[in-house]
């Protein structure tokens, strides 16, 4: 077990935004156009806050753990900060669809790079997958076959190698899809091609 983990402090990032856009939507101040995205955006946004919800469990447990040399605390939110990486790879794959809709114009700049996103997407695999090699018993045998916790990053192995994520990257894709739900949150219209008369509720 690390003597701290260096998991950075996410917890300023506003959490309330579904209640903000589904509030928008309800009074009609805020407009989704009909179709896909009617679904997506609320979907995306979110997936996001319950990535970050997520995300600063897994880091206060990680904290705490650590300070007070709890082994059994430290194994419990190693698993927290392995859920994390689960919806955060849901909420990237959801902010995919969203900027290769035909409804939107989101700039692909806005989603972390392709190298991030593949890097995000081999670590859940490998954590959803988990289970096989521990069933084939290879577990006990040095291979880090659930999130291995340490002081600056995770790492995770599969059949096909090991899969590492430094923490600070991690805190930078959350941040990144984050931004991404607050502007659409904020001015949902500026970013559909078409109109939007009409278009108040989400589902």
């Amino acid at each position: 077990m690390p003597s701290a983990v260096l998991l950075p402090d996410l917890s300023g990032l506003r959490s309330n935004l579904l209640g903000s856009l589904m509030l928008g939507l309800i009074v009609g101040i805020k407009h989704i156009p009909r179709g896909p995205v009617n679904f997506l955006v609320p979907e995306f946004v979110r997936t996001v806050e319950q990535a970050v919800a997520l995300y600063e469990t897994a880091r206060e447990n990680l904290g705490h753990a650590t300070r007070d040399g709890a082994l059994v605390g430290f194994v419990r939110a190693s698993g927290d900060l392995e859920v994390a990486y689960m919806v955060l790879n849901k909420a990237m794959r959801i902010g995919e669809a969203l900027v290769a809709s035909e409804q939107t114009i989101l700039p692909k700049d806005r989603l972390p790079s392709e190298a991030a996103r593949r890097k995000l997407r081999l670590m859940r695999n490998a954590i959803e997958h988990e289970v096989e090699p521990i069933k084939e018993g290879r577990g006990g045998e040095g291979e880090a076959l659930a999130l291995e916790v340490r002081a600056s990053f995770a790492r995770i192995a599969d059949e096909s190698g090991m899969h590492v994520a430094e923490h600070h990257e991690l805190a930078g894709w959350v941040r990144a899809l984050h931004g991404l739900a607050t502007d659409l949150v904020a001015e949902p219209e500026t970013w559909f091609r078409g109109s939007v008369d009409g278009a108040r509720s989400a589902g």
